[in-house]
């Protein structure tokens, strides 16, 4: 599996455990939904995300869409 494909799977298990446990346990899960998706807009515009970086100093090859 590529970094990118590996960010969309994480960022988006992280935005729907988020909202179950919002909708399930406590409101206040909400804010890691929120977190998530201003990071990953954040990353969208600087083109820096702290797990790509991660994941590519462990040894996870580059991969577009079209990979």
């Amino acid at each position: 599996m590529t970094v990118d494909k590996i960010v969309r799977v994480v960022v988006g298990l992280v935005v729907t455990i988020s909202v179950l446990l919002m909708q399930y346990s406590n409101p206040a899960w909400g804010w890691v939904a929120g977190i998530a998706g201003l990071s990953l807009a954040q990353s969208g515009f600087t083109n820096v995300c702290p797990l790509s970086f991660t994941l590519r100093k462990l040894g996870f090859k580059e991969g577009g869409c079209n990979q």
